[in-house]
């Protein structure tokens, strides 16, 4: 959305949005009939085409599930707000609790950035490194399976 204050024109990053249904443990679908994929995060698959359910899948789309379920949701936008699909790309607010940062922190989710959003590596680096030493959710497998189950 681009609004002018001021005779400057400016893109708003925040955007409040109610959930309908999540689809995996990354992406959910709001009312609006938008999908949106959480940034800077890739959870194990459960839907792929051509990859068979991946450990730990079932646990983040569940997780996914309990933390924005029929919630009202604050996404939060970074440069690029949507990805060659056509999917919202956004940080997700859910009840005050970032929903990208709990799954990476609970081992649910890999640091995954992609270009050119990227606000989030230095944070969610962190969150992922303690998550291998805690050996927390995926990373309670192999350390190198969970970083190659893609």
């Amino acid at each position: 959305m681009l609004v002018s204050a001021s005779g400057c024109a400016y893109t708003l990053r925040y955007n409040l949005a109610k959930v309908s249904r999540n689809v995996d443990g990354d992406t959910i679908v709001l009312t609006s009939g938008e999908r949106v994929r959480y940034l800077c995060i890739d959870t194990p698959e459960i839907h792929h085409p051509r990859k068979p359910l991946q450990p730990f899948g079932l646990e983040a789309s569940a997780r996914n599930a309990e933390l924005t379920s029929s919630k009202s949701v604050v996404l939060e936008y970074d440069r690029q707000r949507r990805d060659w699909y056509g999917r919202l790309l956004a940080m997700t607010y859910s009840s005050g609790v970032l929903v990208n940062a709990e799954l990476l922190k609970e081992g649910y989710a890999r640091l995954m950035v992609i270009r050119p959003n990227q606000s989030c590596r230095a944070r969610f680096a962190l969150l992922q490194d303690q998550a291998r030493a805690d050996r927390s959710g995926l990373w309670s497998i192999s350390p190198d399976r969970a970083d190659n189950s893609k």
